[in-house]
């Protein structure tokens, strides 16, 4: 099986890793708050998805530039004699950017004509949790060490929808995206202090098992009133390879029950590859033939491909640590 180089790079520094190891007692909560830009392989599936044979968009949206997507997360975490335990949640709201043309798209009509129609993404969104384990190693007084294991469930999902424009004859569709997949990954972090209180982190992380589905359902009605109803679903396998900077500067000190109270102001700088594919599809299509045989030939190609995004992100946000 072959394995990236950052995975080799993980699995030496989890190996070199082991060479010592001195307790570190902390426990901290962490609250960020960011923007991410990224190409969604979700998106990109629908926009295909939305095409005929022949290669004419019927109601894709035509980005030009990647989704934008907010984020907050909130993230939990304590070691114990150098084991660490950790666990988080992260949500993400999508946004089409300025210059997405899908308001304004083409379908075809029950004669085959094509019109223009009005469409919009709503209700779009990504959430995540995860969970880690790992041993923190100091490697001498400023440099520290965590290979971990960690453990992600994803799921991001949208709804379409499109109106014909008034006047016209075209189609009333709805339909609803989603994909989830749970996720196995080994990360290494390395921690140095900077100055006295200061902590500046460097993670590198990569998927070592996956499994997830992609499923979309949707209904249309042409101008006869006739209904088309459909429902996909796939198997998927998706990897992830990714890094994060973290830095986190001390706002202060206080003292509580002989226990040091270090709340910080940390910003984090992020990049993630993450690639889609689908398995053997599993659809149901009920409606007009003509509609059904569009639709199935789109969705047989669907299987053969892979998907990517790229995502970049920075956040900022509370840290709050106790050290004793």
């Amino acid at each position: 099986m072959n394995r990236s180089p950052a995975f080799l790079l993980l699995t030496l520094s989890l190996v070199l890793a082991s060479a010592q190891a001195q307790a570190e007692e902390m426990i901290f909560n962490r609250i960020n708050v960011g923007a991410m830009s990224f190409q969604s392989p979700l998106f990109s599936l629908f926009k295909e998805r939305e095409k005929t044979t022949a290669q004419l968009d019927l109601g894709a949206p035509a980005v030009k530039s990647n989704l934008a997507s907010y984020t907050i997360s909130a993230e939990f975490g304590f070691t114990y004699h150098g084991w660490f335990v950790g666990m988080g949640l992260q949500g993400e709201t999508l946004d089409s950017p300025p210059n997405d043309s899908s308001h304004v798209v083409g379908t075809l009509d029950s004669s085959g004509q094509i019109v223009p129609r009005r469409g919009e993404l709503s209700n779009g969104g990504a959430y995540s949790s995860f969970a880690r384990l790992g041993h923190l190693f100091s490697m001498d007084s400023d440099w520290k060490i965590l290979p971990a294991i960690r453990v992600q469930s994803f799921q991001e999902d949208f709804e379409y929808q499109a109106f014909s424009l008034t006047g016209g004859s075209g189609v009333l569709p709805f339909r609803q995206y989603n994909r989830k997949h749970a996720q196995m990954q080994l990360s290494v972090s390395l921690i140095r202090s900077i100055g006295d209180s200061a902590l500046a982190d460097l993670e590198i992380y990569g998927t070592l098992s996956s499994a997830g589905i992609f499923n979309t359902t949707g209904s249309s009605f042409d101008s006869s009133g006739a209904l088309l109803f459909e429902n996909f679903k796939a198997d998927t396998v998706t990897e992830s390879t990714g890094i994060r900077f973290g830095l986190s500067v001390p706002m202060g000190s206080m003292e509580l029950n002989s226990e040091s109270l270090s709340p910080m102001v940390r910003m984090e700088l992020g990049y993630e590859v993450q690639t889609m594919r689908l398995g053997e599809p599993d659809f149901l299509v009920l409606g007009p033939l003509q509609p059904a045989h569009v639709s199935l030939l789109r969705d047989l190609r669907l299987s053969s491909k892979s998907w990517r995004s790229n995502r970049a992100y920075i956040s900022i946000g509370l840290e709050l640590g106790v050290e004793y």
